[in-house]
C-alpha cells in the first residue's frame, strides 16, 4: 500500500490448504480488504493536521485574549492619566499665576530692608 508516494505497508492473502481459484466475490472481499489500511492512514493524517490546527487556534485565542484585556487595562490607564492631568493643568496655572504674584512683592520686601 501506497500513501502520497510512500509505502506504508502490504497486504497478502493465501490458501494453505489446497489450489483455490478466488471468485469475484472474494476478489472484492480482498480489494475492499487492501483499500481499509489505506482509508484508515489517510483519516488518522487528517486527523492529525485536525489536531494541530486546534492547538494553533487555541494559541491563538489566548494571545488575543492577552491581547485584548493588555489593550483595556492600557485604555484604563490612559482614561486615568486624563483624569488626573486635567485638575493639575488647573492647579500648575494658578500656582504659577500666584509664583508670578508673590515673587515682585517678595523682592521688594527683601531689597528695602
Amino acid at each position: 500500500m501506497r500513501w502520497k508516494g510512500v509505502a506504508i505497508g502490504g497486504f497478502a492473502l493465501a490458501w494453505l490448504r489446497e489450489h483455490h481459484r478466488f471468485t469475484s466475490e472474494e476478489l472484492g472481499l480482498a480489494e475492499a480488504s487492501r483499500c481499509r489500511p489505506r482509508w484508515r492512514a489517510r483519516t488518522r493524517a487528517c486527523y492529525e493536521g485536525v489536531k494541530q490546527q486546534m492547538a494553533e487556534l487555541k494559541r491563538t485565542q489566548a494571545q488575543l485574549i492577552q491581547s485584548t484585556k493588555l489593550a483595556a487595562i492600557g485604555e484604563l490607564a490612559a482614561n486615568i492619566a486624563h483624569e488626573i492631568n486635567n485638575p493639575l493643568t488647573s492647579v500648575l496655572g494658578f500656582a504659577s499665576y500666584l509664583a508670578e504674584q508673590i515673587r515682585p512683592a517678595g523682592r521688594c520686601a527683601r531689597s528695602s530692608t
